[in-house]
């Protein structure tokens, strides 16, 4: 089997993820994942063979040479091996030796996260505009602070219900992994969204049913990158919009929010992803609480 016929196979691989109702964005992620192998195949002279553990292995070894980081690796190799088993299950291959490479090793950093002086000097450079996106941008990026939402759920939210302003809780219909979760947001931020809603009902895509409007209806992920960025800039903060999510979750420690409810209202099943986002926070907790201890010896 060739990489033409892989090509093939993965275009009816990604319409079998979508009649799974697989997010477009994971559909996205496996979709590169699998290109990028079948692409690395056809420059090195590799044949594309899922039952053999080799081909794979190189390439990984090939990216990490690259510098490629430990949590990349793990995200190309997951959609790569998820490909494989499909092409096993569907009886297209006989065997899927993938699953004899180790999974790469992730390190334990921190995912880079937004302070409160930058999250503070970004939504100053949106309160800076005072047309409709400036009004819509301050009320945005403080909504993902607060209640850790990310960029392609803030996308999806519905004006119909999917915001309260009253009871400052937000719903997230179809998160990763297609779970449903509530998040809240604080008083702050309550204001922000009601002043946007008040400026929404007045723009030409006011009838749109996405919640977020741009100049061409609901706003998209390329909308919302562009927007963080021209703000961040403003501001003079390198930043990216996942370092929101990053930022609110080290706050909710530091503010003294559990990491049980923390994994709640992020939507995250396992434990470890919270204390890996949450490390800064943590570390500086203990240090305070050991500092309490000894003054109080």
């Amino acid at each position: 089997m060739d990489a033409g016929d892989m090509r093939e196979l993965l275009d009816s691989w990604l319409i079998a993820l979508e009649a799974e109702r697989k997010s477009p964005h994971t559909v996205k992620q496996y979709r590169t994942g699998v290109r990028f192998f079948l692409d690395w195949c056809d420059a090195n002279g590799e044949p594309p063979d899922m039952t053999d553990p080799g081909p794979a292995r190189r390439w990984l070894a090939d990216l990490a040479r690259q510098g490629l980081q430990g949590s990349t690796l793990n995200s190309r190799f997951a959609a790569l091996r998820a490909f494989a088993m499909w092409l096993l299950a569907e009886d297209e291959i006989g065997a899927a030796g993938i699953t004899r490479v180790g999974r790469p090793k992730i390190d334990e950093k921190a995912p880079p996260a937004l302070t409160r002086a930058q999250i503070e000097a970004i939504l100053g450079a949106c309160a800076a505009d005072k047309g409709f996106e400036g009004i819509r941008d301050e009320a945005m990026f403080s909504l993902m602070f607060d209640a850790l939402v990310r960029s392609d759920e803030l996308c999806a939210m519905a004006a119909d219900g999917d915001v309260n302003v009253r009871d400052r809780t937000v719903r997230v219909r179809r998160g990763k992994g297609g779970r449903e979760r509530w998040s809240a947001f604080s008083a702050q931020t309550a204001r922000r969204v009601d002043r946007y809603q008040r400026a929404r009902r007045r723009h030409k895509h006011a009838a749109d049913p996405a919640f977020w409007v741009g100049r061409r209806g609901g706003l998209t992920y390329p909308g919302l990158y562009a927007a963080f960025k021209r703000r961040a800039e403003a501001a003079g903060v390198e930043a990216f919009p996942h370092m929101l999510r990053a930022g609110g979750a080290v706050n909710w420690r530091r503010q003294g929010g559990s990491t049980e409810s923390l994994l709640t209202i992020a939507g995250w099943r396992d434990v470890r992803m919270a204390m890996r986002y949450t490390k800064v926070a943590e570390r500086e907790l203990a240090l305070e609480e050991a500092r309490r201890l000894f003054d109080g010896q």
